[in-house]
């Protein structure tokens, strides 16, 4: 390789790395915007947020619909990232507090990353169906071996038809949207703890 085939090469890397630093402020941007105005808010304010000119906002995304999947989907990985991580280092804990823990690192969102997670769970983005779907089977990927291992220590009953990931899943998915509208109000870990002994031991008295 010749120095100029060398020369060429980090000129583009380092546009590639210009490029991804200069998207990600972007989608920082768009997420404050986002949440404070709404989905439908115009590309000319969130070009004023980001510091950058209209026109440079579309070499980076066709139009809005595109800057909100890309934001939505880095969003989504980064919440994906959070449950691997929470699962790993719980691991080893009786089970109960295993899945406090895993439900206390997932509501613990405040400020604009609450408010735009908020918005996404209201909203009829296209392909919501299908990132659902997505989302479940990724959590019982993670969270069911833990579960086995609770059933094979009788901490739960038999689950033939293999619900019970299911159930915590949605009844997470219920007290985190909660949790977004009055995260100022409940304390995360003692929401947490309520939701697993609610799954744990029912509403009965």
């Amino acid at each position: 390789m010749n120095l100029r085939s060398i020369k060429k090469e980090r000129v583009q890397s380092l546009k590639t790395k210009l490029k991804e630093v200069a998207s990600s402020a972007i989608l920082d941007a768009a997420e404050e915007v986002f949440a404070e105005h709404g989905l439908d808010v115009r590309m000319e304010a969130i070009a004023a947020r980001a510091g950058v000119s209209v026109g440079t906002l579309y070499n980076h995304f066709a139009d809005r619909n595109a800057l909100l999947l890309a934001l939505a989907e880095t969003r989504r990985a980064a919440v994906f990232e959070l449950i691997r991580q929470a699962v790993h280092e719980s691991r080893t804990l009786p089970f109960r507090d295993h899945l406090v823990h895993v439900v206390s690192q997932l509501c613990d969102v405040t400020g604009t990353k609450a408010r735009f997670r908020r918005r996404l769970i209201e909203s009829d983005m296209p392909g919501a169906r299908r990132r659902q779907i997505e989302a479940q089977e990724f959590f019982t990927t993670l969270l069911e071996p833990s579960f086995a291992r609770a059933r094979k220590a009788n901490l739960l009953v038999a689950d033939p038809y293999k619900i019970q990931v299911a159930l915590f899943f949605g009844l997470m998915k219920s007290v985190i949207t909660r949790h977004l509208d009055e995260h100022s109000k409940i304390p995360v870990k003692q929401l947490a703890a309520a939701m697993v002994d609610t799954f744990l031991h029912g509403v009965s008295s």
